[in-house]
């Protein structure tokens, strides 16, 4: 046996987390295997180092680095490890330890095979660290197959986001991701009161937080819900049965949480491409209205004001033209707007949009007697989708067969093959929903009538971030001019102005709220069913687009 009182040795075992190392033995069973080569050989043990980590990617191993930095200390001159390829799996760290081999700063590595001295030829250390190497490159690009495979199954290769589970089954590489039973419904709750438009995230983080107080936090954390964690959630499309991989949008086979045109209409709910705002006082208005003159926004300050009657101070919030965009040196905007005023201008606008019960009803009425003439749109609808499906594939053949007689290069083919197998994606998304889109598309103009109805007298009652949901729901290009606010209405919108006046005078006149029956509605409809039918099939039109 070979005398190794001169030398003092470190213990080192890892396990990487990865896939190139799911073969590899556990730093338990590694351990032992170890100890038991320790105690055989008599060897003087002065510090041990475990971690799992990957040792394909130089200086990743905080746990090796002290090792090494040990070694050329002089506080040991030997390594214990499981396997040589447990010590490296790149070139640069190898290199490291062959050169301490060749500096006689490390005299042994003890591995259960066999021992590396410094004697040793190094062609020998360095082949078996090459193949390491080598193992290790092969094994990253099966795992790098194997996850493009499952994702042309529809199979997210991803940590499942909060509302959902990872599920291991028996068969390796066949887990796949289902609904959490204890959050899905919380994380669809946050989505379904985002959608509403009547919720801020703040206001929507409060209120699920409060709700949510009996739930257990999981491996993703639910409780309490953070800032930053609501906005990760609203911002992504795997809710809507899409994920991101390599930079390029899939179609997944993972339950769904929302529509696809849900996911877009929160994105422009939340603003600037999803992007959250931060402030420290909250100013209801901001980054929603422009100056009209150099197009610069509107922002706003908080200023403290004594009343001298009480000896109190008051808070009050004035809007004002920022003046930060190019050009707007020479804006006269100079002038502040109280919130009140601010509100007041909004109110404005709303109350020729807010429509009273009767109306609301009516409407309604009128929708159902056009619902036939809406599922033969979504019938055709449908029929357009699949068409664009099957001319998208036509494409992707003929884009194979121009690289396979180089009319095209590598890279082009890529870029072209990416971008249209995203757009299949996503429309075999929206073929997917349109088996119940007709049902859906008759509720959404359902709730474009219930968002108007008395939509005046909740303005008022309502909260600062309520209001300013109401105010983005209204259109876009919120424009402040002088006292004038102008706002470029949604097409629904404008018909609903435009025949307002004139469909309230008649429900008035017939008294339609006494014959509102499905029997008498006909006869007394008969005078203003021309106004009303006009407002529905232009809303149905708008809200026919939103799904196109």
């Amino acid at each position: 046996m070979k005398s190794f009182n001169n030398q003092n040795y470190y213990i080192y075992l890892r396990k990487s987390s990865e896939g190139e190392d799911r073969q590899v033995q556990s730093i338990e069973r590694q351990a032992d295997e170890v100890h038991s080569l320790v105690t055989k050989l008599g060897l003087n043990v002065v510090s041990t180092f475990q971690e799992c980590r990957s040792a394909m990617t130089p200086f990743n191993r905080p746990e090796f680095s002290k090792m090494i930095k040990g070694i050329k200390a002089g506080k040991a001159n030997g390594i214990v490890c499981w396997h040589i390829n447990r010590l490296s799996r790149n070139p640069l760290e190898s290199g490291i330890i062959q050169q301490l081999l060749e500096d006689g700063k490390l005299k042994s590595i003890q591995t259960k095979d066999r021992e590396y001295t410094a004697a040793d030829n190094s062609i020998i250390i360095s082949v078996e660290s090459s193949l390491a190497t080598q193992y290790s490159k092969d094994l990253g690009k099966m795992v790098k197959s194997g996850l493009d495979k499952k994702v042309t199954l529809g199979i997210a290769p991803l940590k499942a986001p909060i509302g959902y589970l990872n599920t291991k089954k028996a068969e390796h590489g066949s887990n796949y991701i289902v609904k959490d039973p204890e959050r899905f419904e919380i994380v669809r709750r946050i989505w379904n009161l985002m959608i509403t438009g009547s919720y801020t995230p703040f206001r929507i983080l409060e209120k699920i937080n409060k709700e949510i107080g009996t739930i257990k936090a999981s491996s993703s954390t639910i409780l309490p819900i953070a800032r930053s964690t609501i906005y990760r959630i609203l911002t992504d499309p795997f809710y809507a049965g899409l994920f991101r991989y390599n930079g390029q949008i899939h179609h997944g086979k993972h339950p769904a949480m929302i529509t696809v045109e849900e996911y877009d209409r929160v994105q422009k709910l939340l603003g600037r491409n999803g992007r959250p705002r931060y402030q420290t006082h909250y100013f209801p208005f901001t980054g929603v209205i422009v100056c009209g003159e150099c197009q610069s926004s509107i922002t706003a300050t908080e200023k403290q004001k004594l009343i001298k009657a009480t000896g109190l101070t008051q808070s009050y919030q004035y809007y004002y033209c920022s003046h930060r965009r190019k050009g707007s040196e020479n804006c006269s905007a100079k002038k502040y707007l109280t919130a009140d005023e601010i509100e007041s201008l909004i109110s404005y606008e709303i109350d020729k949009i807010s429509v009273s019960e009767h109306f609301k009803d009516i409407a309604l009425k009128i929708l159902k007697e056009n619902q036939q003439s809406i599922i033969e749109h979504e019938q055709l609808i449908s029929t357009n989708i699949k068409a664009e499906i099957n001319k998208l594939k036509k494409e992707l053949k003929g884009l194979f067969q121009m690289r396979l007689s180089e009319a095209i290069t590598d890279e082009e083919y890529k870029e072209a093959r990416k971008e249209r197998e995203g757009k299949i994606a996503f429309m075999n998304r929206k073929l997917q929903e349109s088996e119940y889109q007709n049902e859906k598309l008759v509720s959404q103009v359902e709730e474009k009538f219930l968002l108007i109805t008395n939509l005046k007298e909740r303005f008022t009652k309502a909260s600062p971030e309520e209001k300013k949901s109401t105010l983005i729901s209204l259109g876009k290009n919120h424009t402040l001019k002088g006292k004038k606010l102008l706002i470029d209405k949604h097409k629904w919108l404008v018909s609903v102005e435009k025949n307002k006046q004139a469909a309230e005078q008649e429900i008035r006149r017939l008294e339609l709220e006494k014959h509102i029956d499905i029997n008498t509605f006909s006869f007394y409809f008969g005078d203003m069913f021309p106004i009303l039918r006009s407002v529905v099939d232009e809303v149905g039109t708008e809200v026919k687009k939103e799904f196109q």
